[in-house]
């Protein structure tokens, strides 16, 4: 009878050089792979959501959001507020004698006509937020200090609530947050 070999053969040699370089190979691979970067996230826009609105008197309120953005680049530097760079914007709906809510127009006869105008949306600035994670990523809270938080000086519009949006620097929408409705004492 004819014996086979075996078509390999192992000893204790062979197993340790082959366990050595598993371990190698293995080593290898995880110190590459903990030495990536995180990648960051893509650009998106900033989500939003209402916190809170209080006031103190007839004419100042706050309105109190939080915000997350992917990219992190959330209000714009001082010297880049001008009026043609807002990133907040709010409408004011009041409520009407049949119980709807509709937008507060406020035409200013100083004024030219002006199509693109927009008396029912206010803007503001949010503050600059300087972002130092690597992530880029951030998420947090907004107080915005409303002056005049209803239009003019309408104390009959005491039913009142806001939709409001902001921009990122790298000027994405943010979705549109409506409020619920408020009743003020003043």
């Amino acid at each position: 009878m004819i014996q086979q070999k075996p078509y390999f053969t192992t000893n204790k040699k062979t197993n340790l050089h082959i366990i050595k370089k598993g371990s190698c190979f293995l080593f290898l691979f995880i110190f590459f792979v903990s030495c990536q970067k995180p990648i960051p996230p893509a650009p998106g826009p900033p989500a939003i959501s209402f916190v809170s609105f209080t006031t103190s008197d007839s004419y100042n309120a706050q309105l109190t959001f939080s915000f997350s953005d992917p990219d992190g680049d959330i209000g714009n530097q001082v010297t880049d507020q001008d009026t043609s760079n807002y990133d907040f914007f709010m409408r004011y709906y009041y409520k009407n004698h049949n119980g709807n809510y509709v937008p507060y127009y406020a035409h200013n006869p100083q004024l030219p006509p002006d199509p693109l105008r927009d008396s029912t949306i206010y803007p503001y600035h949010l503050p600059y937020i300087t972002n130092t994670i690597t992530t880029r990523a951030l998420n947090g809270q907004i107080i915005v200090t409303l002056s005049g938080y209803k239009p003019g000086n309408l104390d009959s519009l005491d039913n009142f609530r806001y939709t409001f949006w902001i921009y990122d620097r790298a000027r994405l929408k943010s979705n549109v947050v409506t409020t619920p409705s408020f009743h003020t004492p003043y």
